[in-house]
């Protein structure tokens, strides 16, 4: 999957800034976030050399309503916040080579990174390794992925859709 960095930055402060709440679990969220740095090399202002830890989310604009994004989405828990309290982290237009998703609903992909403290992998770093990211990185992803997730207010969680019985929730693991 390649990640396309936009050039139009088009959200102002009443926007509705959609997450699938998947990623509401800090853990997974941040399993999610490592898993994806590669695929940030090289794109993001910034980060010539490294990639980024994000978290996705989508954003009422363009003519795509928060019920278009639901429901192109597999997810049963959302949440939602105002652009407006998101406008101080740091947001890039992004969109993903997927087939999973409609053109226009991935045309209204954001990607919130979360701060690493500046981490820079170490020369030969591969991702999956174990013990390949120091503790304190992983703690600082996770507190700053919380702060941010508690920005959201959650929807209520959906319930019996076709698409929920096709592609199970990913927050309910054993």
């Amino acid at each position: 999957m390649n990640v396309i960095l936009r050039n139009t930055m088009n959200l102002t402060d009443d926007d509705e800034v959609v997450i699938h709440m998947g990623a509401g679990d800090v853990a997974h969220l941040v399993n999610t976030a490592i898993d994806g740095y590669p695929r940030y090399a090289g794109l993001l202002p910034g980060r010539p050399d490294g990639g980024a830890f994000v978290m996705s989310t989508f954003a009422a604009v363009d003519g795509v309503s928060e019920q278009d994004i639901l429901a192109a989405m597999r997810h049963r828990r959302f949440a939602t916040a105002k652009f407006r309290e998101l406008r101080d982290l740091e947001i890039y237009p992004t969109s993903m080579d997927v087939d999973y998703l409609p053109p226009r609903i991935m045309q209204v992909h954001f990607d919130i990174v979360l701060p690493d403290g500046g981490w820079i992998p170490p020369t030969g770093w591969q991702l999956g390794l174990p013990g390949s990211l120091p503790n304190e990185l992983v703690d600082t992803l996770s507190a700053h992925g919380q702060a941010i997730l508690n920005r959201f207010t959650p929807l209520p969680p959906r319930e019996g859709s076709d698409k929920l019985d096709k592609y199970p929730d990913l927050t309910e693991r054993p």
